[in-house]
């Protein structure tokens, strides 16, 4: 199932996203 190996990957970019968005909000 390709969904599987791509829904892994996309959670990983929004996470990182998620944390510079708090790493700007914080500083």
């Amino acid at each position: 199932h390709r969904d599987g190996e791509s829904s892994p990957a996309e959670y990983s970019v929004s996470l990182t996203r998620a944390d510079m968005i708090e790493f700007t909000m914080e500083h």
